[in-house]
């Protein structure tokens, strides 16, 4: 189900303000897999990439302007490296879309965390914030934004069909 033009921007801008609730009332860019995923499954990988990096960018700018991240190279570099595990995400959802949206996902977390788990090592971080129940966590809340943003778009695609339909000259016998 695509949408037309104009509901494919109502839908960015609702993924983009879902995004910041996310950031704001959640960990923030716990959930950069979700809408990553959700983005390039809905609006295809151009779009949902850039409408993935608004996110994390959202993500970013709360981090540092209200909740007092500290201003550290380390701490820019860990913003730099979940913005390449977000765009990681959304390449390697996309390229297993055909495969189903459970595929997907899988592909998608194990790019993200894979690509963070390594920018740690090579920085000398460990591997302590990878922990089964840290990375559970993080799976399990990134996989109900998902199903729950997928279940979202299809309503709006119904809605859309059902307004386009009523705006339909009826047939006259």
């Amino acid at each position: 189900m695509h949408l037309n033009r104009s509901t494919a921007i109502i839908w960015a801008t609702t993924l983009l303000a879902l995004g910041l609730a996310s950031n704001l009332f959640l960990t923030c860019g716990s959930n950069l897999v979700g809408f990553a995923l959700l983005a390039v499954l809905t609006l295809g990988l151009r779009r949902g990439s850039l409408l993935a990096l608004g996110i994390w960018l959202e993500s970013q700018v709360l981090g540092f302007a209200v909740f007092g991240y500290p201003h550290t190279t380390m701490t820019a570099a860990w913003g730099v490296a979940l913005g390449t595990g977000t765009l990681l995400a959304a390449v390697s959802g996309n390229a297993c879309a055909t495969r189903g949206s459970v595929v997907a996902f899988a592909a998608a977390f194990t790019a993200y965390e894979l690509g963070l788990a390594t920018f740690s090592f090579a920085t000398g971080g460990g591997l302590g914030a990878f922990s089964p129940a840290i990375v559970g966590q993080l799976f399990v809340s990134n996989a109900a934004i998902t199903i729950g943003g997928l279940v979202l778009y299809r309503l709006v695609a119904i809605a859309e069909t059902g307004v386009i339909s009523a705006r339909s000259p009826g047939r006259h016998s």
